[in-house]
């Protein structure tokens, strides 16, 4: 590319992100941020380097570190990709289609399989994953033309409102969870800081939550999300006992104490509370995973009522699942909300218990009565698969018969593998085969329900 060519494209960009408004809602707002307040007297963002190719590929790289440290996105790939989807819309989606339903058949298409209706039939085949986000705000009237001159946002509250309705119906139904993370944290930070109120955060934000569907929109895609998280699990020295922080992080002795138990594939972590004139225990058994995620580790924690969700196969309500923060140390660990959704978990901060001794004979005390607080919740589960041939997965029940289940079932099941948790999980008077790890759960409770899933009772591994 000779200079005249570089320089000219380097103009383009810079005029797209001032006509645009991209970074901010007014041209003052943008020389503000730039340290260039000549921007308002009508000189543009490409004066800022004169006519020096060198000045003016600053300038560019310098907006673009803008754009990565709010985003992680490439300001020239995000620019292209704008002008792209821009001109998809014109060439491949009529007028009368350019609505929030064209939205969510394009989302529910190319992100869980949505049947292909009549007002994206035209459009499918010419677009990429990358355009999506890019798209539907341009569908929904809220990303202008590349070449606009309608000058500064004077309703980007509205746009936000119109972008996060249509995801919520879009995406608000996930598989596993009621209401998407993404789409909660974008509420909260959307609500909390009005840097962010701007059209750059909402090409962010929706390209944050389709992202996040696409990994659980449909049981494929949710079964590969969960292997990723199986890679990155680890499992710190916690197991124990440990006591409870306040808000401050100030040691509060008495009578709550907590407990780690180390499983195969995740902890167990017991809440007592300790109510000496009943002489009773009454406890709360969350399970918690630990995950190594980039550059941070958290904890995903489950309340009990979350089997229920779980086996049936109905979304979970983000009342019984945390996504935390975790900062693990030898003799504590601090746990920080993402959203306020997962402030339902309580407790912000664990020290590590120095009445070991103690706290385990008040356990295994004949005077004091174990209560489950969610008794109703209860379950055991079982690892005990014990083959794997071409066509069927074999696991041991209670009879020391065999569940044999076939693999087309699922396609998921292909993945199966030894070192994944997989057995039989009771549940007050039901039975489930569980591939815990997918998640892939098969109600087994009466011969009814085996052969409607194809699944046959054995005496041994077919050879």
């Amino acid at each position: 590319m000779n200079n005249d060519k570089s320089i000219k494209q380097i103009k383009k960009y810079l005029g797209m992100i001032q006509c645009t408004r991209l970074l901010c809602n007014t041209k003052e707002e943008l020389g503000q941020l730039l340290d260039y307040p000549s921007i308002t007297k009508g000189n543009g963002l490409s004066g800022m380097g004169g006519k020096s190719l060198f000045k003016q590929k600053c300038v560019l790289m310098g907006i673009g570190e803008i754009v990565r440290e709010r985003t992680g996105m490439d300001l020239c790939l995000l620019l292209d990709t704008y002008r792209e989807a821009y001109s998809i819309v014109q060439n491949h989606i009529p007028p009368r289609f350019r609505d929030a339903e064209t939205c969510q058949h394009l989302i529910e298409h190319f992100c869980a399989q949505g049947e292909i209706t009549r007002d994206i039939a035209d459009v499918v085949d010419y677009v990429e994953p990358r355009h999506l986000p890019l798209l539907v705000l341009v569908l929904l009237d809220v990303l202008p033309s590349p070449n606009t001159r309608s000058g500064d946002v004077t309703d980007i509250e509205e746009c936000y409102t119109r972008v996060m309705n249509m995801l919520s119906k879009s995406v608000g139904k996930g598989i596993v969870i009621d209401t998407l993370p993404a789409i909660t944290y974008a509420q909260e930070v959307w609500q909390d800081g009005e840097d962010v109120k701007n059209r750059l955060f909402l090409i962010h934000m929706t390209d944050t939550i389709i992202d996040a569907y696409r990994s659980v929109g449909t049981r494929t895609a949710l079964g590969h999300t969960n292997q990723e998280i199986l890679e990155n699990l680890f499992f710190p020295d916690v197991e124990g006992f440990w006591t409870e922080c306040d808000e401050a992080g100030q040691q509060q002795p008495g009578q709550v104490f907590w407990r780690f138990e180390n499983l195969a594939n995740c902890h167990m972590l017991y809440r007592y509370s300790v109510d000496d004139e009943k002489r009773q225990l009454t406890y709360t058994k969350y399970a918690v995973r630990f995950i190594h995620d980039e550059d941070i580790d958290m904890a995903y924690i489950a309340h009990p009522h979350s089997i229920r969700y779980l086996l049936t196969g109905q979304p979970m309500p983000n009342s019984v699942v945390a996504y935390l923060d975790a900062t693990i140390e030898d003799e504590s660990i601090t746990f920080e909300a993402r959203s306020e959704t997962d402030k339902w978990f309580p407790a912000t901060k664990l020290i590590r218990s120095d009445q070991t001794k103690q706290l385990k004979k008040l356990l295994s005390s004949k005077k004091y009565t174990q209560v489950n607080e969610f008794v109703q919740d209860e379950y055991s589960f079982n690892l005990t698969m014990v083959a794997i041939t071409r066509d069927y997965i074999y696991i041991l029940n209670r009879d020391e018969l065999l569940y044999r289940v076939p693999k087309t079932l699922d396609e998921m099941l292909e993945q199966v593998g030894f070192d994944h948790s997989v057995g039989v999980i009771e549940f007050g008077d039901a039975k489930f085969i569980a591939f815990d790890d997918f998640p892939l759960y098969y109600e087994v409770t009466t011969p009814e329900q085996m052969a409607e899933l194809g699944i046959e009772l054995t005496d041994a591994v077919d050879e």
